[in-house]
């Protein structure tokens, strides 16, 4: 049975979807790996992104009230920080690193300073390597 032949099936009610994609990944071992891996790709659209705005707010309040923010989040989410700050392109960064999170993306227009961090597995740097 090939993918042609499995929608065929599928799509004109001889079979239902399911019972078709597990025909076809029972005669083909590499599509249900396919299949798995389209899993992933939508646990990662689960993932959620918060919004924080922090403009306006001088040292040390954005690297804390990020760090604030980061503990309320599972792992794989993420956290987009917007600070004017300019310090906080060095205090982020650095708290980043000590918690064993992720900065994806940093920038810089103007006057404001944005950061996505993801979140990682939830053990500090230095606990995971050790």
């Amino acid at each position: 049975m090939d993918c042609f032949v499995a929608s065929l099936l599928a799509m004109t009610g001889t079979v239902t979807s399911s019972e078709a994609l597990m025909g076809f990944a029972a005669l083909n071992p590499s599509y249900e790996t396919a299949v798995d891996d389209a899993i992933d790709v939508r646990q990662v659209w689960r993932m959620t992104t918060t919004k924080l705005d922090l403009t306006g707010l001088k040292c040390p309040l954005p690297a804390l009230k990020t760090r604030k923010a980061l503990k309320a989040l599972k792992p794989g989410d993420f956290l987009e920080v917007h600070c004017t700050d300019p310090l906080s392109v060095i205090d982020i960064p650095n708290l980043i690193r000590e918690t064993g999170d992720k900065v994806e993306i940093t920038e810089s227009a103007q006057s404001r300073i944005v950061f996505l961090i993801e979140k990682a597995n939830g053990l500090p740097a230095a606990a995971a390597g050790s």
